[in-house]
């Protein structure tokens, strides 16, 4: 049984969040097998903890992991991994008739900033993200830590759909963290 089936609030690692909700009966009757999951974004209000994610398509072409727009978006409970909401984005287009098709990747991995990592680089900054997204949600993080590793691991081509899926507060600072490194 996991977290999100016996409601178990004592799993707290991110990552373990999020593949125990894609494992879970609602996750596997929900999501495409090919699902993957954005880096999630920390939200926290008087309602609680959550995690936004949007689940998008991976697939390995030219010897390459291309990946494409996002098919939709979710947010869950932290750290229950409960669905909060789920909105279906081959149903709802989010950018009306800007929504890229979801025939043509739209973006390539590794990306430029992490292509210098290892994998084991990798990993470990990726775990130091869902680190640092817990704690952000714990009030135990400097928001600084928070941009500079998502900064570093967002795939560029995504960022308009970080954008969207974060709450007003966190869009106001990712877009003063943009024009810093402008």
């Amino acid at each position: 049984m996991t977290a999100v089936d016996s409601g178990n609030n004592s799993v707290l690692d991110v990552g373990e969040v999020l593949q125990s909700f894609k494992t879970s009966a609602v996750g596997r009757a929900l999501l495409p097998m090919e699902a993957s999951f954005s880096l999630p974004i920390p939200i926290k209000n008087e309602s609680g903890s959550f995690l936004s994610v949007f689940v998008f398509r991976a697939q390995r072409m030219d010897e390459k992991l291309k990946f494409f727009s996002p098919q939709g978006w979710m947010l869950m409970r932290y750290p229950s991994g409960q669905l909060a909401r789920y909105k279906d984005y081959r149903i709802l287009l989010p950018f009306g008739d800007k929504t890229p098709s979801n025939d043509v990747p739209i973006g390539v991995f590794p990306h430029k900033a992490i292509k210098r990592l290892s994998p084991r680089q990798y990993l470990e900054k990726r775990k130091q993200y869902y680190e640092c997204v817990r704690r952000v949600l714990a009030d135990e993080a400097e928001k600084s830590d928070f941009f500079n590793l998502l900064g570093l691991l967002m795939e560029p081509s995504l960022s308009a759909y970080y954008w969207y899926i974060s709450p007003p507060g966190l869009r106001k600072q990712m877009e003063g963290s943009d024009s810093d490194q402008k």
